[in-house]
């Protein structure tokens, strides 16, 4: 794997805390490049210890977090957490089930921090809505024609690939910003990047990318979910998160 600093920073950071984890590599693609120093580790809860609030932080200061107020209030509803490393953005997100979320249908909570610059995103799952609803939602907040093409086939998949019938899809917003996204995971698939790289290859062109800028090795990796969406600029983005093996 080719060497990536955020990368082996997040893997340095996991060292000793790795027990039941996952790691994932994703790439973000937007009109202005395509980012590929990406990656999450998810985590048990567990791995923070008997004083989670404590674990919690000691974990992200090693990722300089300015501010984990939000987290540290919740980290004992949690059931996983998850740290993340984007280029120059560092992430942690908590994880938690329906009857321990903060507020209902609340799957994530996230705090990303670049500096002393710290945003708080909401990942709200709207899994149970019918098909139709899900449909409506894309064509709605996502206006380009082709991007709104690719996400529908997506859902598509996802559905069809759902033990349930039912696509697995969370709507994601950021407090204080035009950030609006969704995730749409279509892990159950069990599809590989290469395999839909016709849908992948419509949703890099309505960014003004090319499919050739998705790393090789990703083209055999098994995709486990997309979001789609602007983010706090409004500009469009796409990240494609692959590869998901344990550690």
């Amino acid at each position: 794997m080719q060497a990536s600093p955020a990368v082996d920073h997040l893997l340095q950071c996991v060292s000793g805390l790795n027990d039941g984890g996952i790691f994932e590599r994703s790439v973000k693609i937007r009109a202005n490049g395509v980012s590929t120093d990406r990656a999450l580790i998810s985590l048990p809860i567990e791995v923070l210890g008997t004083n989670r609030v404590k674990g919690l932080a000691e974990l992200c200061k090693s990722l300089n977090a300015p501010d984990l107020a939000p987290l540290l209030a919740n980290v004992d509803r949690a059931v996983s957490v998850h740290i993340g490393a984007d280029d120059g953005v560092a992430k942690c997100y908590l994880e938690f089930a329906p009857q321990t979320a903060p507020e209902a249908g609340l799957v994530f909570l996230a705090s990303k921090w670049s500096g002393t610059h710290t945003v708080l995103n909401h990942y709200h799952s709207v899994s149970h809505l019918p098909h139709a609803e899900k449909q409506a939602l894309l064509t709605t907040h996502i206006p380009d024609a082709q991007a709104q093409a690719a996400a529908l086939a997506l859902l598509d998949l996802a559905r069809a690939g759902d033990p349930d019938d039912e696509a697995v899809m969370l709507q994601v917003s950021e407090v204080g910003s035009a950030r609006h996204s969704f995730d749409i995971s279509v892990a159950d698939a069990g599809r590989s990047v290469g395999s839909v790289i016709g849908v992948i290859s419509d949703l890099l062109e309505s960014l003004g990318q090319s499919a050739a800028r998705i790393p090789a090795a990703a083209q055999s990796a098994l995709l486990g979910h997309v979001a789609i969406g602007q983010d706090a600029a409004e500009q469009p983005f796409a990240t494609l998160y692959y590869g998901a093996r344990a550690l």
